[in-house]
């Protein structure tokens, strides 16, 4: 079946859904549209959930395998955050997880965790060398490992950063960390209003992209937004969550019309369908608009004092050839 591409990523939401929300419209899945809805979905990091959403609906769908093979890639990633929970917990460190655990089913192919002291790094990657994870690379922030175990990566920070550059203060995320039960056992993450803002961070600042993945984080954390209010003030991000917000209320009315469940939530954070943006059939993965980020970051670098003291570590970073060749790849990639 062949779909007009500005409207894949509304059909899409619309098979889907929004659990508690929106209910999915089921009418469009079918066996010919599953790998059409398929390749959207993995490009906008939702596979598992549009797959356990087909297999609801279509019978003897051939995706089966797939469905199981993230089945699979999804409990390796609970297991290892357990796993990794528990020893750090063990050792008395403080620690976060963050990016990682998502309001809906989600198979990252890292699970990210945030130090709170740089002297922690060096006692955690031994540790988890003595559990078998292999370190892959170091940088001035952290490390990343690779546990035979599960087969995934852990990605170990002591700064939020991109480039050398920190985007959010780890002091105040450390404010809001709180114990979350996976599979029996307590490991700490971020409350929903600081993991939301950490997603939409690091969808401007990080990625510069936003996707579906960006989309149900936001919408499915809906009654955290007055409390990510608050806090993005705090951290210097009251124009990332404006845009996000944006964006996100754009795709909400194109796809589930203006009279939506939603539609009050956004009145009450004063975004409203007269401030949306003029794209009225939003392709996702969608990339933001480049020069509004550069007037964003140097407006983060003249307020946020954090931000521009990691200005000098940046600078090694420009001083790398590498690092422009990274940088240009990443600025006009259209997907992750």
């Amino acid at each position: 079946m062949i779909y007009d591409s500005e409207s894949m990523s509304s059909l899409l939401v619309q098979s889907i859904g929004i659990p508690g929300l929106c209910d999915p419209d089921i009418s469009q899945l079918n066996l010919e549209s599953v790998s059409d809805f398929f390749e959207t979905a993995k490009q906008n990091k939702i596979s598992l959930l549009f797959l356990r959403t087909v297999s609801s609906v279509v019978d003897g769908a051939p995706f089966q395998s797939t469905l199981s093979d993230y089945e699979d890639q999804y409990k390796r990633t609970l297991d290892l955050a357990k796993f990794v929970g528990a020893l750090l917990n063990g050792i008395e460190t403080r620690y976060t997880f963050f990016k990682t655990m998502k309001p809906f089913p989600y198979t990252p192919s890292d699970v990210d965790v945030l130090l709170l002291s740089n002297n922690d790094l060096e006692k955690v990657i031994r540790t988890l060398k003595d559990e078998n994870c292999v370190v892959l690379n170091r940088d001035n922030y952290g490390a990343t490992l690779f546990s035979l175990t599960h087969k995934i990566c852990i990605d170990l920070t002591t700064q939020v950063a991109v480039s050398g550059l920190i985007y959010m203060n780890k002091k105040v995320l450390f404010e809001h960390v709180v114990g979350l039960d996976v599979s029996g056992t307590n490991v700490k993450s971020l409350d929903p209003q600081a993991e939301l803002l950490t997603a939409i961070a690091h969808s401007v600042f990080k990625e510069q992209i936003y996707t579906l993945n960006d989309y149900y984080t936001i919408v499915m954390l809906t009654q955290y937004w007055k409390d990510a209010t608050k806090l993005a003030k705090e951290l210097h991000l009251k124009h990332a969550l404006e845009t996000v917000l944006n964006i996100t209320l754009t795709i909400t009315v194109n796809t589930f019309g203006p009279s939506n469940p939603l539609t009050k939530h956004f009145e009450k954070m004063g975004i409203t369908s007269s401030t949306v943006l003029d794209d009225k059939a939003v392709e996702l993965p969608k990339k933001y608009p480049l020069a509004p980020l550069i007037v964003e970051f140097l407006k983060k670098l003249a307020i946020d004092q954090l931000t521009s003291s990691s200005l000098s570590s940046a600078v090694l970073s420009f001083c790398n050839l590498d690092f422009y060749r990274r940088l240009l790849n990443h600025a006009t990639r259209e997907k992750y």
